[in-house]
């Protein structure tokens, strides 16, 4: 096991980056990182466990021009960040386990899922989320527990789940 001492990261510049997979990830509430601010990462495409296990992260900035193309596990037990950066993810196939275990989101961010096929677990253990948008799930083929343990949702959009093949445990709690 490792500690990640840094506490914050201001102006981060990753021009000429293509791959971040585990950048800032840590150990839990061991990983002290609790600011991110990156101002230029516009050749990033892998985005994977990029601030997995970042407990106490409470702010993130990226720039709205980062358009990578996976964010698996992106802020997995990112437990105390609420507000969520806003970034293109037009491009973005794979969101399995993007924000899962981030429990004190309390709204989904508006993002473009547009070219999603796995959403597996995508928002699992979230639970203080109340909120989600309309996501176009249209190409999605997993969701699996997608929604698990969201014990604070009371209702959501009416997903077009056409493409979906795996739902088992997408509303588990």
């Amino acid at each position: 096991s490792h500690r990640t001492n840094i506490i914050r990261v201001l102006g981060g510049n990753l021009t000429g980056v293509t791959d971040v997979t585990y950048l800032f990830s840590g150990n839990g509430n061991d990983n002290a990182l609790t600011s991110v601010s990156l101002s230029l990462m516009s050749s990033v495409t892998i985005a994977e466990g990029m601030f997995l296990y970042c407990g106490n992260m409470t702010t993130c900035e990226l720039p709205s021009t980062f358009a990578p193309t996976s964010v698996k596990s992106m802020f997995l037990s990112c437990s105390r960040l609420i507000n969520f950066p806003v970034f293109d993810t037009s491009r973005v196939t794979d969101f399995s386990n993007m924000f899962a275990y981030c429990q004190y989101m309390r709204t989904a961010p508006s993002i473009d899922t547009s070219s999603a096929t796995d959403m597996t677990g995508m928002f699992h253990w979230c639970n203080h989320l109340t909120t989600v948008p309309l996501y176009d799930t249209s190409h999605v083929t997993s969701m699996h527990g997608t929604f698990g343990q969201c014990t604070s949702l009371t209702a959501l959009p009416l997903f077009n789940t056409a493409s979906v093949t795996n739902m088992q445990y997408a509303f588990e709690s």
